[in-house]
C-alpha cells in the first residue's frame, strides 16, 4: 500500500508570470519617462524632433527587458531547485510554487526597486543588501505559504536561499 498522498498537480503560474511581466514592462517605461534627458543635449534634441524614435526605444527597451527578465527568472529557478533537490534528496520539490514565489518576489523587487529610482534615493551597497534581503525574504514566504510541504523540502530550500542571498550580498559589497 502507498503511504503518499496523491495531490493534484499544480499547474504552470501564468498568472504570477503576467503579474511580473506586467511590473516589469511598467518599472521600464515610467523609469524612461521619469528620465532627464536634460544631461544628454544630442538625445533630448533628438526626442524633441522625434517623439516616434522614443517610443520604439520605449518599446524595444520593455521586450528586450522581458527577455532578459524572463532569463534571470529561468536561471534562478535552476539554481534554485536542483540544489535544493541534491540537499532534500527529493525529486519533488514543488517545481511550480518555486516558479510562482520567484515570480512574485521578483516582481516585489522591480517594484520597491521602481520606487527608489522614483523617490531619487542613491541605491548605494546597504540598500541594495536591503533590496535582495526583501526579495528573498519574500521568495521563502511566498513559496511557503501554499501547499504545506514536507519539513526536508523547507530546510532544503531556506539553506540553498540563504547561499544565494550571501552570493549576491558578496557580490554587491565585492
Amino acid at each position: 500500500m502507498n503511504d503518499e498522498i496523491a495531490r493534484p498537480k499544480k499547474r504552470f503560474p501564468w498568472i504570477a508570470l503576467l503579474v511580473f511581466i506586467v511590473a516589469l514592462v511598467t518599472s521600464i517605461v515610467v523609469t524612461f519617462n521619469a528620465a532627464d534627458l536634460s544631461s544628454d543635449p544630442e538625445l533630448a534634441e533628438l526626442a524633441e524632433l522625434n517623439p516616434d524614435v522614443m517610443s520604439l526605444g520605449i518599446f524595444f527597451g520593455a521586450v528586450f527587458g522581458v527577455i532578459g527578465g524572463l532569463i534571470g527568472i529561468g536561471i534562478q529557478y535552476l539554481v534554485t531547485k536542483f540544489p535544493t533537490q541534491w540537499i532534500a534528496k527529493d525529486t519533488d520539490v514543488y517545481k511550480n510554487e518555486i516558479w510562482s514565489a520567484l515570480f512574485y518576489s521578483s516582481a516585489i523587487g522591480v517594484v520597491f526597486e521602481l520606487i527608489i529610482i522614483l523617490l531619487d534615493i542613491q541605491m548605494g551597497n546597504l540598500l541594495s543588501i536591503i533590496s535582495n534581503i526583501i526579495i528573498m525574504g519574500s521568495f521563502l514566504y511566498l513559496y511557503f505559504s501554499g501547499e504545506s510541504k514536507p519539513q526536508h523540502i523547507k530546510k532544503a530550500i531556506t539553506i540553498v536561499s540563504a547561499a544565494i542571498l550571501l552570493i549576491r550580498i558578496v557580490g554587491i559589497i565585492a
